[in-house]
């Protein structure tokens, strides 16, 4: 006969009575670890037709609940949120039995599964979409475009096309919340993460917030969950069953969890594994009268004491990396002032021959366009200067006059020009209006050397050639003290820094002497110059005028020389042709006969007469030579002529002899305009010492150049495709290095200029002069840069030395290379590394935190089994952390009693990745890179990076 128990009632009903039998036994298993609790009820009936067992049912509409009840004061619990998932029935000679079985909501554990974006969903707009993710990074770059880089941290971002779940990342009956979590359904979780490349497939993670936030929307209670997060930083990528992905989190964060089944809320509870667990709790409560008022009594109890599971344990924490090679590439330019050579800084004033600066400037560029220009208006300024104080610049003539050298009687005047004039310019020159006057010319006595006079004219025109085709470099020195802005800014002659290459001998850790690195710089210019001295220079032949010295370093170059470049895109600004047509005299007609030197210019066939024409100005130059028959008058006018002139013959000295000079006055020389009708000054001269005019000429070889320019750096430009992005490269990403484009700085094109007018002011030309401006020139160095991060073994902690009482000495072995960031400073490297979320440079902070969750356990391994009558337990503690392991109500013959099983416990680490992140190494050439954000986890590159080398053209002081 089956006894009825009284003591159980299923959803409410009738005690001891379910599904058309009595209930002669029940049994109750409590679930860990993600497993249901599952209830079996075994039912009699007097015949197999009286039962109505329930179907099958793990949905929201099978919901049944069971409440236990021995009769004594706290002795009810109600057993929550049980489905019948199966039923059996014996029928044999004596009895007609049948089995129907629970679980609790715990399999719904078992009917969600959680999937990822991109992995277990299409991307449809519904679940998953695209959206776009800002990264922001740090990052360590070698500086651009300086002879002497540092490393400097910049701060860039990019974005990256990203999936991530909508909010309907929760599907199925499930999302409704509250208990139709038993219904199953699934959560689609996880977003892109950052890669290295865009066309690398991206790992697909999320925290543990994001899953407990989708099993809160099915209706568990997650907040004792949360109390384990960790950290919010630590990523994974779990999928699965719900119960398999939260097992994964709870072995990486190190903690229980089940569904408690006595709690009306939908409760998810969870116990801390890091911390050891005794049974002092349990046997305080033993000690005392737990049961007391309850009417029942412990029916058995065993106990076991044992070092088992005892340990002493240590971390150690190894940063091991071999020892690796690396090269880098860099070309830099720096921009540096040219400085066009004038002709000072060529050959000083040796050429002047007594001209002022000015007057040097006017005559290069008449002796280049119309050198007659030049002779009629340099004499003309050397004899009034001369006639004013007593020197001027006759010496640039060929001719110096005697110290009572000029002639002012007319009669004198008259009868030397009757003596040289007509021998020089052939003809009756009488007639001319600028001889007819003595008051339109002077005449002068002294020494001349043709030969002088000639050679005057070539250096002109030579210097001519020479002003603005070379330049040198000032305003920088290739000095260590790079930090000293005083030798930044100095002047004169300034060579490029030397090309540079240090490999220095180190005595490495390791034993024997090493390279470590290799760094060369090969220093190069734009425009491509080179070095001179002595008498090797371009411009050597306008040196002569200096006895073959470069002016500006005295002597022909310090050290290696003086660097001289070519400015090719410079030249004079006004073509030959412009000049002709202004000189050009189409009132002249080349016919035979007498010439007519009528002043007005008219003629009875109304064509010009000769007085336009410059040859007829020219000033007459001719020795007092001892052979030529000199008449009485000259005699009588010159009566000291053979003692003054011929008997020294020191003045004859060097080539120069005695001679005269006849020079039309400039203001003096007029003649008609036949255009305009008008008497008009034949020539003048103006002056214009200012850079107020453009040089055309400069200004388009500059223009096509820098078309030029354009062109070729489009076509050497590489486009960056969409698999080649690279985040790194993006933020240390320098100026576009094509080779730069040199030209005078500020697009400056003015430059001095002479006017010339010819036969009245509306015709004349400018003499444009080369453009003397600063010209922005380049200092290039291709760099090299080849070394070796040396080996590193940085090993913290040490075994355990002395465990003591315990059954075992372990080692927590944390090999954290290629996982953190760090290094230490020695040999010049330097890293960081996170914990917890936070940066730090110091491993020990990493040791201490795994050291704190890392205890050792040296107490004993305890058991305790207890069976008691009905189900009050009194103050027993019923939970996991006070060491609970098994709990089990059952019902049977001998009435209703309770199986509790509690055991002591040893600290359990969590997953090492918890406080240090796993990423992907970048790419990271140049540096390392930090990423942030508030929305991404932070983390650092494990990259070696080397201190600046020292010494040499690399700056004092400097990092790399």
């Amino acid at each position: 006969m089956f006894k009825i128990l009284k003591g159980v009632s299923v959803n409410g009903g009738v005690q001891g009575l379910f599904a058309g039998g009595g209930i002669y036994n029940m049994s109750c298993s409590l679930g860990m670890s993600g497993e249901p609790t599952k209830v079996t009820l075994n039912i009699v009936a007097e015949n197999e037709s009286s039962y109505y067992p329930p179907s099958p049912n793990i949905t929201s509409s099978g919901l049944h609940y069971i409440t236990v009840s021995d009769g004594t004061s706290g002795g009810t619990r109600t057993i929550h949120r049980l489905y019948p998932y199966k039923y059996a029935k014996v029928d044999s000679a004596g009895s007609k039995t049948m089995t129907i079985s629970f679980v609790d909501q715990g399999a719904a554990f078992d009917k969600v599964f959680v999937g990822l974006t991109a992995r277990h969903a299409p991307v449809d707009g519904a679940t998953n979409a695209f959206v776009d993710s800002q990264f922001n990074f740090s990052v360590r770059c070698l500086e651009c475009n300086n002879l002497w880089p540092k490393f400097e941290q910049k701060q860039g971002n990019v974005t990256r096309t990203l999936i991530e779940p909508t909010a309907n990342n929760v599907q199925g009956p499930c999302r409704n919340g509250g208990i139709s979590a038993i219904d199953g359904g699934y959560c689609i979780l996880g977003k892109e993460q950052w890669t290295d490349g865009n066309c690398e497939i991206p790992p697909i993670k999320y925290n543990f917030t994001d899953l407990l936030n989708a099993v809160g929307t099915m209706g568990f209670n997650v907040d004792q969950l949360r109390n384990f997060n960790r950290s919010n930083d630590y990523t994974a990528e779990y999928s699965g069953t719900l119960k398999e992905v939260l097992n994964s989190w709870a072995a990486d964060f190190c903690f229980s969890f089940t569904i408690d089944p006595f709690n009306s809320n939908l409760t998810i509870v969870a116990d801390d594994l890091t911390n050891p667990v005794g049974l002092g709790s349990v046997r305080t409560a033993l000690a005392g009268d737990f049961f007391k008022g309850s009417g029942n009594l412990i029916r058995s109890k065993n106990e076991s004491v044992s070092l088992e599971g005892s340990f002493s344990q240590a971390p150690i924490l190894k940063n091991i990396k071999p020892a690796r090679g690396f090269s880098r590439n860099q070309t830099s330019y720096a921009e540096v002032d040219g400085k066009p050579l004038t002709v000072n800084d060529a050959i000083g004033k040796t050429a002047h021959g007594g001209r002022s600066d000015d007057q040097m400037n006017i005559s290069m560029a008449l002796a280049k366009y119309h050198p007659q220009v030049r002779l009629i208006w340099l004499s003309w300024v050397a004899a009034n200067q001369w006639k004013a104080t007593g020197k001027g610049p006759f010496p640039s003539l060929g001719f110096i006059p005697s110290k009572t050298g000029q002639i002012t009687d007319v009669n004198q005047k008259i009868g030397l020009l009757r003596a040289f004039g007509a021998r020089s310019m052939g003809g009756d020159i009488f007639n001319h209006p600028v001889w007819k006057e003595p008051d339109n010319y002077d005449v002068f006595i002294g020494v001349w050397n043709d030969k002088e006079q000639e050679n005057m004219l070539k250096i002109d025109q030579d210097l001519a050639e020479f002003l603005g085709k070379y330049a040198y470099f000032t305003g920088k020195q290739h000095n260590l003290d790079v930090n000293n802005p005083a030798l930044h800014n100095a002047g004169g002659v300034q060579n490029p820094p030397p090309s540079y290459r240090e490999c220095p001998m180190t005595q490495g850790a390791h034993g024997g002497p090493h390279k470590y690195y290799d760094y060369a710089t090969q220093i190069s210019t734009l425009p491509n110059g080179d070095y001179y001295k002595l008498h090797s220079y371009p411009f050597k032949n306008i040196l002569r005028a200096n006895g073959g010295v470069f002016h500006l370093t005295q002597g022909g170059g310090v050290g290696e020389g003086d660097y001289i470049f070519p400015l090719e895109d410079n030249a004079w600004g006004t073509d030959m042709s412009w000049v002709d047509q202004v000189f050009s005299n189409q009132w002249v007609m080349h016919e035979g006969g007498g010439v007519d030197w009528d002043s007005t210019g008219d003629r009875g066939n109304s064509q010009a007469s000769a007085v336009t024409d410059l040859e007829h100005y020219l000033p007459i130059y001719a020795r007092f030579n001892s052979n030529r028959e000199v008449s009485a008058e000259f005699r009588d006018l010159l009566p000291n002529h053979d003692l003054d002139f011929m008997g020294d013959s020191n003045k004859r000295l060097k080539g120069y002899f005695p001679g005269i000079a006849i020079i039309p006055k400039m203001d003096k020389m007029k003649a008609k305009n036949l255009d305009t009708g008008k008497m008009e000054r034949l020539l003048t001269v103006d002056y214009d010492s200012g850079a107020n005019s453009t040089n055309a000429k400069v200004y388009d070889n500059a223009r096509r150049r820098a078309l030029q320019h354009l062109a070729a750096s489009k076509s050497e430009k590489s486009c960056i495709i969409y698999c080649e992005e690279d985040i790194v490269g993006d933020i240390c990403k320098c100026p576009d290095v094509i080779e730069p484009l040199h030209r005078f700085k500020d697009n400056n094109m003015k430059a001095m200029s002479v006017r010339v007018s010819h036969l009245g002011a509306n015709n004349f030309v400018k003499l444009i002069f080369p453009v003397m401006s600063d010209y922005g020139a380049y200092w290039k160095a291709d760099m090299v840069w080849r070394g070796t991060y040396p080996k590193l073994i940085d090993i913290k902690g040490t075994p355990v030395s002395s465990p003591g009482n315990v059954m075992e000495s372990r080692i927590v072995d944390h090999d954290v290379t290629g996982a953190m960031d760090q290094e230490p400073t020695q040999n010049g490297f330097e890293q960081q590394y996170i914990v917890g979320g936070a940066v730090t440079n110091d491993i020990n902070v990493y040791a201490q935190a795994i050291s704190d969750l890392g205890r050792s356990y040296s107490g004993f391994t305890e058991m305790i089994n207890l069976k008691v009558d009905g189900v009050s337990t009194g103050t027993l503690p019923i939970s996991p952390a006070a060491g609970l392991t098994s709990y089990n109500i059952s019902v049977d013959g001998e009435g209703m009693s309770t199986d509790l099983t509690f055991s002591s416990r040893p600290p359990k680490l969590p997953k090492k990745n918890v406080f240090i992140q796993q990423f992907n190494a970048l790419k990271a050439n140049a540096g390392i890179a930090v990423r942030h954000g508030s929305n991404t986890p932070t983390f650092h590159l494990a990259h070696n990076m080397p201190f600046q080398p020292m010494g040499g053209g690399l700056g004092s002081g400097g990092r790399w």
